[in-house]
């Protein structure tokens, strides 16, 4: 992962990430054109499972973006400050 690589160099480098809640679509839209319904299935224990898979492979800053509500977040800070 990124998380080891900076640690086997020494670097102490923060890792981030933060999804958004659309449906994907394989198509060749613009930036966002493609964007119009969110999943069913990112209620805030959905994302909590994501989010976990992220810490183990390295994020050290975990949040959201469109379709990512207070809801979400609220469940990140329970369960990573565990």
């Amino acid at each position: 992962t990124a998380s080891r690589a900076f640690k086997t160099r020494g670097s102490t480098v923060e890792i981030g990430v933060y999804a958004n809640a659309f449906e994907g679509e394989q198509n060749d839209s613009g930036a966002n054109e493609g964007l119009h319904t969110t999943r069913n299935d990112l209620n805030d224990d959905g994302y909590m499972r994501f989010a976990c898979s992220w810490a183990e492979a390295g994020a050290t800053i975990i949040g959201g973006c469109c379709g990512i509500g207070a809801e979400h977040i609220h469940r990140l800070k329970q369960t990573m400050t565990e």
